[in-house]
């Protein structure tokens, strides 16, 4: 069985880690290249995110997602 790969968004402000998301889709460059553009793992809504942004890849089920996951925060996004 071959694990999926999720890709953990993160926006940072002042150096620390403001908001993340999961998505199980590699995140699109938006056309102006200020941002990304995903699909929320968790609400399946597309959501643009501009500004300082990293995105990271992980297989599904990996400590390293798990550990990063127990740390998302529930907040406002702005969907496009």
């Amino acid at each position: 069985m071959e694990l999926a790969n999720v890709f953990l968004i993160t926006m940072w402000s002042g150096g620390r880690p403001a908001k993340k998301w999961k998505s199980l889709t590699q995140p699109e460059m938006l056309p102006n290249g200020t941002g990304v553009r995903f699909v929320n793992m968790s609400s399946k809504l597309s959501v643009d995110v501009i500004g300082s942004i990293s995105v990271e890849q992980f297989e599904e089920g990996s400590e390293l997602l798990e550990k990063e996951a127990n740390t998302i925060e529930v907040g406002n996004n702005r969907h496009g």
